[in-house]
């Protein structure tokens, strides 16, 4: 699913105008620690954002490392970040 539907000029003003939603309004299975995650990497505001990918990097691995405990597999959609 995109995050915005419509006509081309729709999606273009609500891009423009709209926060951009949740990653939870699409998938509710996803934990709030990397909805987190994904809000500061998506946010409108460069300054609002990671400093850089190693930042990103580092919190995407300290959600990993507190999601995965001993003798238990990750979700499915855990892969996709590996």
């Amino acid at each position: 699913r995109v995050p915005f539907d419509g006509t081309a000029h729709q999606v273009r003003e609500k891009v423009l105008n709209e926060p951009l939603p949740a990653v939870g309004d699409f998938r509710p299975d996803v934990p709030p620690e990397l909805a987190d995650v994904v809000a500061t990497a998506t946010a409108r505001d460069p300054a609002d954002r990671f400093p850089g990918m190693a930042a990103l990097a580092d919190a995407l691995n300290d959600f990993l490392r507190t999601e995965q405990r001993p003798n238990r597999k990750p979700p499915g959609w855990v892969w996709w970040l590996v």
